[in-house]
Protein backbone atom coordinates (compact mmCIF):
# COMPACT_ATOMS: atom_id res chain seq x y z
CA UNK A 1 0.00 0.00 0.00
CA UNK A 2 2.90 2.33 0.63
CA UNK A 3 4.05 1.78 -2.93
CA UNK A 4 0.58 2.45 -4.36
CA UNK A 5 -0.03 5.55 -2.26
CA UNK A 6 2.22 7.90 -4.22
CA UNK A 7 2.85 6.84 -7.86
CA UNK A 8 -0.86 6.06 -8.43
CA UNK A 9 -4.17 7.78 -7.77
CA UNK A 10 -5.69 4.57 -6.35
CA UNK A 11 -7.31 5.64 -3.05
CA UNK A 12 -5.55 3.30 -0.62
CA UNK A 13 -5.60 3.92 3.15
CA UNK A 14 -2.51 5.56 4.63
CA UNK A 15 -0.49 3.16 6.80
CA UNK A 16 0.32 4.53 10.24
CA UNK A 17 2.25 1.54 11.56
CA UNK A 18 2.66 -2.18 11.06
CA UNK A 19 4.49 -4.98 12.81
CA UNK A 20 4.88 -8.67 13.44
CA UNK A 21 3.27 -10.76 16.19
CA UNK A 22 5.99 -10.04 18.76
CA UNK A 23 5.16 -6.32 18.56
CA UNK A 24 1.41 -6.75 19.13
CA UNK A 25 -0.35 -6.97 22.52
CA UNK A 26 -0.14 -10.54 23.81
CA UNK A 27 1.58 -11.43 20.52
CA UNK A 28 -1.79 -12.13 18.89
CA UNK A 29 -0.48 -11.79 15.36
CA UNK A 30 0.93 -9.46 12.74
CA UNK A 31 -0.96 -6.19 12.31
CA UNK A 32 -1.43 -3.03 10.27
CA UNK A 33 -2.75 0.24 11.70
CA UNK A 34 -4.15 2.43 8.94
CA UNK A 35 -6.41 5.39 8.47
CA UNK A 36 -10.12 4.62 8.26
CA UNK A 37 -11.79 5.42 4.94
CA UNK A 38 -15.27 6.84 5.35
CA UNK A 39 -17.64 4.96 3.07
CA UNK A 40 -21.23 3.79 2.75
CA UNK A 41 -21.01 0.70 0.55
CA UNK A 42 -18.71 -1.55 -1.40
CA UNK A 43 -18.98 -2.28 -5.11
CA UNK A 44 -20.97 -5.47 -4.57
CA UNK A 45 -23.82 -3.22 -3.43
CA UNK A 46 -23.56 -1.33 -6.72
CA UNK A 47 -23.78 -4.47 -8.86
CA UNK A 48 -25.73 -7.03 -6.83
CA UNK A 49 -29.38 -7.90 -7.47
CA UNK A 50 -31.54 -6.10 -4.87
CA UNK A 51 -33.03 -8.31 -2.17
CA UNK A 52 -30.34 -11.00 -2.13
CA UNK A 53 -29.30 -11.62 1.51
CA UNK A 54 -25.70 -10.94 2.49
CA UNK A 55 -25.08 -14.62 3.24
CA UNK A 56 -26.01 -15.71 -0.31
CA UNK A 57 -23.94 -15.54 -3.48
CA UNK A 58 -24.19 -12.12 -5.16
CA UNK A 59 -25.62 -12.08 -8.68
CA UNK A 60 -25.20 -9.25 -11.17
CA UNK A 61 -28.44 -7.27 -11.30
CA UNK A 62 -30.07 -7.99 -14.71
CA UNK A 63 -31.95 -4.69 -14.45
CA UNK A 64 -28.75 -2.68 -13.95
CA UNK A 65 -28.58 0.31 -16.27
CA UNK A 66 -25.81 0.39 -18.83
CA UNK A 67 -24.72 3.77 -17.48
CA UNK A 68 -24.16 2.44 -13.96
CA UNK A 69 -22.40 -0.66 -15.26
CA UNK A 70 -20.02 1.42 -17.38
CA UNK A 71 -19.40 3.82 -14.49
CA UNK A 72 -18.70 1.00 -12.00
CA UNK A 73 -16.58 -1.17 -14.28
CA UNK A 74 -14.76 1.91 -15.55
CA UNK A 75 -13.56 2.70 -12.04
CA UNK A 76 -12.46 -0.91 -11.47
CA UNK A 77 -10.68 -0.88 -14.83
CA UNK A 78 -8.85 2.30 -13.87
CA UNK A 79 -7.49 0.61 -10.73
CA UNK A 80 -6.28 -2.40 -12.71
CA UNK A 81 -4.74 -0.24 -15.43
CA UNK A 82 -2.82 1.76 -12.87
CA UNK A 83 -1.50 -1.46 -11.35
CA UNK A 84 -0.36 -2.74 -14.73
CA UNK A 85 1.65 0.40 -15.51
CA UNK A 86 4.33 -0.63 -13.02
CA UNK A 87 6.82 -3.20 -14.27
CA UNK A 88 9.48 -5.33 -12.61
CA UNK A 89 12.25 -7.67 -13.76
CA UNK A 90 11.25 -10.68 -11.64
CA UNK A 91 8.12 -12.38 -10.30
CA UNK A 92 7.66 -11.93 -6.57
CA UNK A 93 6.88 -9.55 -3.72
CA UNK A 94 8.23 -6.03 -3.95
CA UNK A 95 10.02 -3.93 -1.35
CA UNK A 96 12.07 -0.77 -1.21
CA UNK A 97 15.56 -1.21 -2.61
CA UNK A 98 16.80 0.27 0.67
CA UNK A 99 14.41 -1.05 3.30
CA UNK A 100 16.02 1.06 6.02
CA UNK A 101 15.09 4.28 4.21
CA UNK A 102 11.37 5.11 4.44
CA UNK A 103 11.83 7.79 1.78
CA UNK A 104 13.44 5.53 -0.81
CA UNK A 105 11.19 5.55 -3.89
CA UNK A 106 12.95 2.70 -5.73
CA UNK A 107 11.00 -0.56 -5.43
CA UNK A 108 12.25 -3.94 -6.61
CA UNK A 109 11.28 -7.61 -6.30
CA UNK A 110 13.07 -9.07 -3.28
CA UNK A 111 11.12 -12.15 -2.21
CA UNK A 112 9.02 -14.98 -3.56
CA UNK A 113 5.41 -14.13 -4.39
CA UNK A 114 2.93 -14.56 -1.55
CA UNK A 115 -0.28 -15.46 -3.33
CA UNK A 116 -3.79 -16.04 -2.06
CA UNK A 117 -3.53 -19.65 -3.22
CA UNK A 118 -0.29 -20.22 -1.27
CA UNK A 119 -1.88 -18.87 1.88
CA UNK A 120 -4.96 -21.06 1.46
CA UNK A 121 -2.88 -24.16 0.78
CA UNK A 122 -0.97 -23.74 4.04
CA UNK A 123 -3.83 -22.44 6.17
CA UNK A 124 -6.57 -24.81 5.03
CA UNK A 125 -4.98 -27.58 2.97
CA UNK A 126 -2.27 -28.88 5.33
CA UNK A 127 0.40 -27.89 2.80
CA UNK A 128 3.94 -27.99 4.31
CA UNK A 129 5.33 -24.42 4.23
CA UNK A 130 8.82 -25.71 3.42
CA UNK A 131 7.50 -26.92 0.03
CA UNK A 132 6.65 -23.37 -1.02
CA UNK A 133 9.11 -21.62 -3.37
CA UNK A 134 12.04 -19.89 -1.71
CA UNK A 135 13.01 -17.18 -4.20
CA UNK A 136 11.63 -14.83 -6.86
CA UNK A 137 11.20 -16.20 -10.38
CA UNK A 138 13.15 -14.88 -13.40
CA UNK A 139 10.67 -16.17 -16.01
CA UNK A 140 6.97 -16.84 -16.40
CA UNK A 141 7.61 -20.47 -17.40
CA UNK A 142 9.55 -21.17 -14.19
CA UNK A 143 6.70 -19.71 -12.16
CA UNK A 144 4.03 -21.76 -13.94
CA UNK A 145 6.07 -24.92 -13.39
CA UNK A 146 6.37 -24.10 -9.68
CA UNK A 147 2.59 -23.66 -9.54
CA UNK A 148 2.16 -27.07 -11.16
CA UNK A 149 4.40 -28.71 -8.56
CA UNK A 150 2.50 -26.97 -5.74
CA UNK A 151 -0.82 -28.31 -7.01
CA UNK A 152 0.58 -31.85 -7.18
CA UNK A 153 2.11 -31.59 -3.71
CA UNK A 154 -1.21 -30.29 -2.41
CA UNK A 155 -3.02 -33.40 -3.63
CA UNK A 156 -0.35 -35.59 -2.01
CA UNK A 157 -0.17 -33.82 1.36
CA UNK A 158 -3.78 -32.89 2.14
CA UNK A 159 -5.17 -35.75 4.21
CA UNK A 160 -8.81 -34.72 4.62
CA UNK A 161 -11.47 -33.55 2.16
CA UNK A 162 -9.06 -33.45 -0.79
CA UNK A 163 -10.95 -36.10 -2.79
CA UNK A 164 -14.46 -37.53 -2.66
CA UNK A 165 -13.91 -40.87 -4.38
CA UNK A 166 -11.30 -42.89 -6.31
CA UNK A 167 -12.67 -41.44 -9.56
CA UNK A 168 -12.46 -37.90 -8.17
CA UNK A 169 -8.86 -38.57 -7.11
CA UNK A 170 -7.92 -39.81 -10.59
CA UNK A 171 -9.55 -36.80 -12.21
CA UNK A 172 -7.71 -34.34 -9.98
CA UNK A 173 -4.42 -36.17 -10.42
CA UNK A 174 -4.73 -36.22 -14.22
CA UNK A 175 -5.66 -32.53 -14.28
CA UNK A 176 -2.55 -31.64 -12.28
CA UNK A 177 -0.26 -33.79 -14.42
CA UNK A 178 -1.66 -32.24 -17.60
CA UNK A 179 -1.13 -28.77 -16.14
CA UNK A 180 2.50 -29.67 -15.35
CA UNK A 181 2.98 -31.03 -18.88
CA UNK A 182 1.71 -27.78 -20.41
CA UNK A 183 3.90 -25.75 -18.05
CA UNK A 184 6.99 -27.76 -19.03
CA UNK A 185 6.20 -27.15 -22.70
CA UNK A 186 5.87 -23.41 -22.10
CA UNK A 187 2.29 -23.41 -23.39
CA UNK A 188 1.12 -20.79 -20.88
CA UNK A 189 3.63 -18.12 -21.90
CA UNK A 190 1.76 -16.12 -24.51
CA UNK A 191 3.86 -13.02 -23.93
CA UNK A 192 7.56 -12.43 -23.23
CA UNK A 193 8.74 -15.23 -20.93
CA UNK A 194 11.37 -13.00 -19.32
CA UNK A 195 9.10 -10.08 -18.60
CA UNK A 196 8.79 -7.38 -17.80
CA UNK A 197 6.27 -8.37 -15.12
CA UNK A 198 3.23 -6.45 -13.93
CA UNK A 199 1.96 -5.63 -10.48
CA UNK A 200 -1.05 -7.84 -9.75
CA UNK A 201 -3.37 -8.43 -6.79
CA UNK A 202 -5.01 -11.84 -6.31
CA UNK A 203 -7.69 -10.40 -4.05
CA UNK A 204 -8.83 -7.35 -5.98
CA UNK A 205 -12.61 -7.60 -6.29
CA UNK A 206 -15.74 -5.46 -5.82
CA UNK A 207 -16.08 -6.38 -2.12
CA UNK A 208 -12.69 -4.77 -1.44
CA UNK A 209 -13.53 -1.50 -3.17
CA UNK A 210 -15.33 1.02 -0.97
CA UNK A 211 -17.82 3.51 -2.36
CA UNK A 212 -20.08 6.38 -1.50
CA UNK A 213 -23.47 6.94 -3.10
CA UNK A 214 -23.19 10.02 -5.29
CA UNK A 215 -25.99 11.88 -7.06
CA UNK A 216 -25.08 13.96 -10.09
CA UNK A 217 -27.65 16.53 -11.16
CA UNK A 218 -27.76 17.01 -14.92
CA UNK A 219 -29.82 19.73 -16.61
CA UNK A 220 -30.64 19.81 -20.31
CA UNK A 221 -31.72 22.73 -22.47
CA UNK A 222 -35.39 22.06 -21.67
CA UNK A 223 -34.63 22.81 -17.99
CA UNK A 224 -35.62 19.28 -17.03
CA UNK A 225 -33.64 18.02 -14.04
CA UNK A 226 -32.33 14.47 -14.25
CA UNK A 227 -30.66 12.67 -11.38
CA UNK A 228 -28.03 10.05 -12.04
CA UNK A 229 -27.26 8.12 -8.86
CA UNK A 230 -23.84 6.44 -8.95
CA UNK A 231 -21.37 4.63 -6.69
CA UNK A 232 -18.12 6.60 -6.51
CA UNK A 233 -14.92 4.83 -5.42
CA UNK A 234 -13.43 6.27 -2.24
CA UNK A 235 -11.05 3.47 -1.25
CA UNK A 236 -9.47 0.16 -2.22
CA UNK A 237 -8.38 -2.17 0.59
CA UNK A 238 -6.92 -5.64 1.25
CA UNK A 239 -3.73 -5.57 -0.82
CA UNK A 240 -2.10 -8.43 1.06
CA UNK A 241 -1.63 -10.68 -1.98
CA UNK A 242 -0.06 -8.18 -4.36
CA UNK A 243 3.09 -9.09 -6.27
CA UNK A 244 4.83 -8.77 -9.62
CA UNK A 245 3.19 -11.43 -11.80
CA UNK A 246 3.37 -12.77 -15.37
CA UNK A 247 1.81 -10.60 -18.04
CA UNK A 248 -0.87 -13.23 -18.59
CA UNK A 249 -2.23 -12.50 -15.12
CA UNK A 250 -2.61 -8.79 -15.74
CA UNK A 251 -4.06 -9.24 -19.22
CA UNK A 252 -6.60 -11.97 -18.42
CA UNK A 253 -10.30 -11.30 -17.93
CA UNK A 254 -10.77 -10.58 -14.18
CA UNK A 255 -12.61 -13.23 -12.20
CA UNK A 256 -14.56 -10.58 -10.26
CA UNK A 257 -16.84 -9.99 -13.25
CA UNK A 258 -18.73 -12.95 -11.71
CA UNK A 259 -18.75 -11.13 -8.31
CA UNK A 260 -17.81 -14.43 -6.62
CA UNK A 261 -15.53 -17.28 -7.66
CA UNK A 262 -17.39 -20.33 -9.07
CA UNK A 263 -15.80 -22.62 -6.46
CA UNK A 264 -17.73 -20.72 -3.78
CA UNK A 265 -21.10 -21.17 -5.50
CA UNK A 266 -23.57 -23.49 -3.76
CA UNK A 267 -24.16 -26.88 -5.33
Amino acid sequence: MRFLEFPTSIPVPHILHYGMAKESPDELGSFIIMEYIEHEYDFVDALNTPGIPDDERPILDPQLSEERLIFAYGQMADIMLQLSKHTFTEIGCIARANEDDDFDDVWVVKRRPLTLNMNELVQVGNFPPHLLPDDPFPTSSSYYLALAHMHINHLVTQRNDAVDSPEDCRTKCIARLLFRKLAREGRFCKYNDRGSFKLFCDDIRPANVLTNFMTNVLTNFMTNVLTNAEFKVVGAIDWGYTYAAPLEFAYSVPFWLLLELPEYWPE
